[in-house]
């Protein structure tokens, strides 16, 4: 898992936004489900599935302030 906040704690402006544009397997994943997932403010949200030579990459336009608590996060074996 990656937390936004914990990871961008000494950036000395917290003002600073921070942008997700793509999520996409690995080359060497199987053909199992990827769940990409975001959790904030104690709910968390499945961004995306990703799955080999079917959903192998996605778009995507996140915008997150820097010092936000914001953690993402893949469930699966990929």
């Amino acid at each position: 898992s990656y937390n936004v906040a914990k990871e961008n704690s000494k950036r000395a402006q917290t003002n600073d936004l921070l942008r997700v544009s793509n999520a996409t397997l690995d080359k060497s994943a199987d053909g199992s489900k990827t769940y990409v997932e975001v959790e904030q403010g104690g709910k968390k949200y499945v961004l995306c599935v990703l799955q080999k030579d079917k959903v192998e990459h996605t778009s995507l336009d996140l915008y997150l302030k820097a010092d936000e608590d914001v953690t993402f996060s893949v469930q699966g074996k990929n």
